[in-house]
């Protein structure tokens, strides 16, 4: 398998069956491709993994095949590099030395998917390995590989970055958390029934009953117990909490928390800020495109005392920029957004917010559905600065396991400026955060945040990246 999939996914580890799946559903938004869950028994670690949504394989047939379990890891991924009918084959949790029992992968079969059964260890991880080589097959595989080798420590001593896991091993009575010393990708753990558990959003953990703790430290291990509340924390380097800034704008679920401060209400703040910035005169109201934008456009209306109004609808959840291939975001973006029928646009000056631009996958099509309803003037207003510009020559994007990888097909790139994104987009007018807008938002120096996409540093050091290179990963 020579690529390697670039994830935007969701980790938990949990105690029953029931509370692994309810987990990954609430973090669906962080992964749409495929989905799995491990299980520990006394004969070893079985694994099941399919293509799409958590739903899509029932509970109670899950339950048919790993009932024995005790422990539980799972995942849901977003991978979006490699052709789309090897997407299973890069599904998690990745295990060592278990043996396939079943593999339906024919395109014919309602849901695809794989059993194994008498793993010796499993890992589900989000993020992506910086320094580890594109062409050696999947990261997470290598990872485990160190992890079989050398041990957890080895693993967070030496690669800086970006993961946020979870790991079931036989030899091991406890289940494990652990996370980079730059915090780049969420984790969490928290009660449920006096046992510990953990989720890379705290939403998971509040949707199955539990009581979020706190945030996995920076270069922390946890070890799970499974009988108590009990667990034992490792702090094996020291935290240099860089959290990923586009975790507020786009990642993770509205209700979620990052840093003691909930999504949603970063977002607020955010449109707070593009309404200082942004005024134009005359706006009859102001909207969004589904769904993460809500709260910006409510920021946006407040600042402004411009009426917020709902104008589009999508008839799935799905989110168009997290699925396989642009062929497929653009086919999405056209048959999953709408505007509402009863709504007289004739004539009518709209701002439109949007959590950013990458590729302008969403905008053109939602001028064009304004344009038949006959808005007179339309404006298109980003949340997040201009994501892929090349500073210094360097192409920016993300390292980091978001699918805006640097030498990616960014519309700052494909058009030239702002001036050719707007006429591409279809809107009268775009307008970009600034990078002051966002730090006054997320209230906190950029410098505590990663924002390599949009200009600013790389918080991985050259040090740091020689070591992984060494390797030989």
């Amino acid at each position: 398998m020579l690529y390697k999939p670039k994830e935007h996914c969701g980790v938990v580890l949990c105690h029953s069956l029931h509370d692994t799946y309810k987990a990954l559903k609430a973090l669906q938004h962080r992964g749409q491709d495929t989905a799995g869950i491990a299980a520990r028994t006394k004969y070893g670690i079985d694994v099941l993994t399919w293509e799409g949504l958590v739903s899509d394989f029932s509970l109670q047939n899950i339950e048919k095949i790993l009932s024995r379990g005790d422990m539980f890891i799972g995942h849901v991924r977003y991978a979006t590099t490699g052709p789309k009918d090897m997407l299973l084959d890069g599904a998690h949790p990745r295990f060592l030395d278990g043996k396939i029992t079943a593999e339906y992968k024919n395109k014919d079969i309602p849901v695809r998917h794989i059993i194994a059964r008498g793993a010796t260890k499993a890992i589900s991880h989000n993020g992506t390995l910086v320094g580890v080589s594109p062409y050696g097959g999947i990261d997470t595989d290598r990872m485990l590989s160190l992890y079989n080798e050398s041990g957890l420590e080895d693993i967070i001593e030496k690669l800086p970055a970006a993961y946020a896991a979870v790991v079931l091993d036989m030899q091991k009575d406890e289940g494990l958390a652990f996370r980079d010393r730059y915090e780049i990708r969420p984790l969490w753990i928290g009660e449920k029934d006096r046992r510990i558990v953990a989720a890379s959003e705290d939403v998971a953990i509040w949707d199955i009953g539990g009581r979020p703790i706190r945030e996995v430290r920076g270069g922390e291990v946890i070890y799970i117990n499974n009988e108590s509340i009990d667990f034992e924390s490792i702090q094996v380097v020291e935290p240099k909490p860089k959290k990923c800034f586009f975790e507020w704008n786009y990642n993770s679920g509205q209700s979620s928390a990052l840093d003691d401060r909930i999504v949603s209400g970063i977002r607020y703040r955010v449109g707070i800020e593009l309404g200082r910035e942004f005024r134009p005169e005359n706006v009859d109201m102001v909207t969004y495109i589904p769904h993460s934008p809500k709260q910006m456009a409510r920021g946006y209306s407040d600042a402004t005392h411009t009426p917020f109004t709902e104008v589009f609808y999508k008839v799935k959840m799905r989110r168009a920029f997290i699925d396989p291939t642009p062929e497929e975001r653009a086919d999405s973006i056209k048959r999953n957004l709408f505007v509402l029928d009863n709504l007289n646009l004739r004539g009518k000056r709209i701002v439109v917010i949007d959590d950013s631009v990458v590729r302008l996958n969403n905008a053109p099509h939602a001028a064009r559905i304004l344009r038949e309803k006959e808005a007179e003037w339309i404006a298109l207003v980003l949340g997040t600065p201009v994501i892929g510009e090349c500073i210094r020559d360097e192409k920016r994007g993300c390292i980091f396991g978001v699918d805006m990888p640097p030498e990616d097909n960014f519309a700052i790139r494909k058009y030239g400026s702002v001036e050719g994104i707007t006429k591409a987009s279809g809107f009268d007018e775009v307008y970009f955060i600034s990078m002051k807008g966002i730090e006054n938002a997320h209230g906190v120096p950029l410098s505590q945040r990663c924002t390599y996409c949009i200009g600013g540093p790389n918080p991985v050091s050259e040090e740091e990246m020689d070591l992984v290179k060494k390797l030989n990963l």
